[in-house]
């Protein structure tokens, strides 16, 4: 299953009446565009009312959209598709129209929660796991009751290609 996430852009928010009060010929003039901050990746343009995406970081292909019915309603939210930790970041959203020109930071944060966890019983020893799980878990053993016995916690991480 594929993690999308939806990056909202407050700038329109903040011009959104005024935007929805602008012509068409302006909202043809008028640009929005993410930005990673971390490496200045070009995350998505858009203007001249259609998709940029000519200096688009190959990182990114085919996985950014903007909901275009909505942009003139004030909502320049990006949409990306196949969220992996790398895309964890500040990202910069940019606008401008013929009015003015506005940017603000978006923080996207990244996390796998634990959704399986696998216990395994052999003779005294117990083992557990789980896969695909970011950030790092802490873990913790315990008994029930309470025991006075010192456990023995080997614990060991192996990180995946996607940093899980």
């Amino acid at each position: 299953m594929a993690v999308v996430k939806t990056l909202r852009c407050p700038v329109f928010s903040w011009r959104a009446a005024s935007y929805r009060a602008a012509s068409r010929a302006e909202l043809i003039q008028s640009s929005t565009g993410f930005r990673r901050q971390e490496d200045s990746f070009q995350v998505h343009s858009f203007y001249r009312n259609q998709d940029q995406l000519g200096l688009q970081d190959q990182f990114f292909r085919n996985r950014t959209s903007l909901f275009k019915d909505q942009i003139s309603r004030g909502n320049a939210s990006l949409q990306l598709t196949g969220v992996e930790v790398q895309d964890q970041g500040r990202y910069r959203c940019y606008t401008s129209t013929v009015r003015g020109e506005e940017s603000s930071f978006i923080n996207l944060k990244v996390d796998a929660p634990v959704s399986k966890v696998k216990i395994l019983r052999v003779e005294n020893r117990i083992s557990c796991s789980s896969e695909g799980i970011y950030p790092e878990p802490d873990l913790t053993w315990s008994t029930r009751p309470p025991s006075n016995l010192t456990l023995q916690n080997q614990t060991s991480i192996q990180q995946t290609e996607q940093q899980l």
